[in-house]
């Protein structure tokens, strides 16, 4: 019986934030999540005939740019090579932004 109480708390132990590290990470992926839901509201109301995989992919992203600019690399799906998704016309928009702000100067 004690042996059983053992692995149980040990088990228990294990299923838990442990570290400094891993309670690091989970604040800034639920910090991440919101602002990636909050810019993506945004980013909807400004376009038109968005489908649910380009917002998913738009979501992702914006997910992945917020964890590494806070030094995580996280996972994203490959996107089909010959999409013309929202994504790379966001960075073409920010691109020619950022040239027309430059021109002036």
């Amino acid at each position: 019986m004690k042996k059983t109480i053992i692995f149980l708390s040990l088990a228990l132990t294990a299923c838990t934030d442990t570290t400094e590290i891993q309670r690091g990470y989970v604040d800034l992926r639920d910090k991440c999540r919101e602002m990636s839901e909050l810019k993506l509201d945004f980013y909807i109301k400004s376009q038109k005939d968005l489908n649910a995989k380009d917002k998913n992919a738009e979501l992702t992203t914006l997910f992945s740019d917020c964890m590494f600019s806070q030094g995580w690399i996280v996972a994203t799906p490959p996107r089909e090579k010959n999409d013309d998704s929202i994504i790379n016309e966001r960075k073409k928009n920010e691109a020619g932004a950022k040239g027309e702000k430059g021109s002036g100067e």
